[in-house]
């Protein structure tokens, strides 16, 4: 779980670096950093629902969803 998630979180960041001039893609609503960064964490979140097979504790779970809702307030916030 947490390479995969690594690894959609470090292609997010290397588009947005390349893109880090650009105020305006950087904070846009739909494909900003914040929300690609929550969509991630989302998916990852209905991927561990679906698949009864992954071992996650209560605390890596939480601790996911914590990370989706804080790109969440960011998002809003922006």
């Amino acid at each position: 779980m947490a390479e995969n998630l690594y690894t959609s979180c470090a292609e997010v960041l290397s588009v947005c670096q390349a893109n880090k001039d650009n105020l305006e893609a950087l904070l846009d609503p739909e494909t900003g950093f914040a929300p690609r960064l929550r969509h991630i964490c989302n998916q990852q979140l209905l991927e561990l629902a679906d698949d009864a097979t992954t071992e996650i504790s209560v605390q890596e779970l939480d601790a996911l969803k914590m990370e989706s809702d804080t790109w969440a307030l960011l998002q809003a916030l922006m």
